[in-house]
């Protein structure tokens, strides 16, 4: 039966609308498909969220092109970090350069999620209903894409701050801290934009840009802003009292960083979950 539909329907309804030939597309053509096929481990719904969302990542000019300007950016920042006049024994200055790329990092990183994994379930458009039929629910769809985009981001993060902080000479304090609150902020900037797209969903418009411009990608920006600032002012202001002004002793500083740590993390699993959580309760329960 699926042989002969497969080779009766299509021809049929061809016919029918006056097209005399046909294209194919095999499905285990191209280098994505071939990719994908490698991760057998990933159930067959979720592998196919995912082929589809490259394709339609690829397919589309204006995302890939305004990716590579982004990614362009970075790469310009850090081949110009290299030619920074530098003293190795000047910790001060190498206390506030390396929080200062953290900021640039963790802030390039906010605009990026806000501008390219906030309209992703906007684009879905008005076929949103077929993903209610499919095998996989709202629920497991937004983790699904929060997954993949959250290993992406934090590759580019954690490339961006090591990368940075060997050009930095850093200390080996300064370099897990710095690694530690990009993983953090990449954590939280997905989850917060991923959820607030679905929470805020245009599925009546294409353009990404303006998606992004409506009330839930700025009320995104603003939050992501805010916790970017929040988690870095967090580590930052120990540090300087310790490393810098030294007005607090050795016991104090282990304390506040602990303390610092605890509370950033709550703050983060509260930012990128909560609003996933509340987006696809709305998905579910829209008609």
């Amino acid at each position: 039966n699926w042989g002969m539909s497969k080779k009766l329907y299509s021809r049929g309804w061809l016919s029918s609308r006056g097209r005399g030939m046909k294209k194919e597309y095999p499905l285990n053509r191209g280098i994505i498909n071939r990719v994908t096929k490698l991760f057998t481990f990933v159930p067959r719904p979720a592998l196919a969220m995912i082929t589809k969302d490259i394709k339609v990542f690829f397919r589309d000019f204006g995302q890939w092109s305004q990716f590579l300007i982004y990614f362009g950016i970075l790469v310009i920042y850090i081949f110009n970090l290299r030619n920074m006049p530098l003293s190795v024994d000047n910790v001060y200055w190498k206390v506030i350069i390396t929080f200062l790329n953290l900021s640039a990092t963790a802030l390039v990183l906010a605009g990026f999620t806000v501008r390219f994994l906030f309209p992703v379930i906007s684009l879905e458009g008005n076929k949103i209903w077929l993903l209610g039929l499919a095998p996989i629910s709202f629920r497991n769809v937004l983790f699904q894409k929060f997954i993949i985009y959250l290993l992406f981001i934090l590759f580019v993060s954690e490339f961006l701050m090591i990368s940075t902080n060997i050009m930095l000479e850093s200390n080996a304090l300064l370099f897990y801290m710095s690694c530690g609150i990009a993983a953090m902020a990449s954590f939280g900037l997905v989850g917060l934009s991923i959820g607030l797209g679905s929470l805020y969903p245009n599925f009546r418009e294409d353009n990404t840009a303006r998606i992004v411009s409506g009330f839930g990608g700025t009320l995104n920006f603003v939050i992501a802003l805010l916790y970017v600032s929040f988690i870095i002012v967090s580590f930052a202001l120990p540090y300087f009292s310790y490393e810098i002004k030294q007005i607090i002793s050795e016991k104090t500083f282990v304390f506040s960083i602990v303390t610092a740590a605890v509370i950033t993390i709550s703050v983060t699993a509260l930012v990128s979950l909560l609003p996933i959580f509340v987006g696809y309760r709305k998905l579910e329960n829209m008609e």
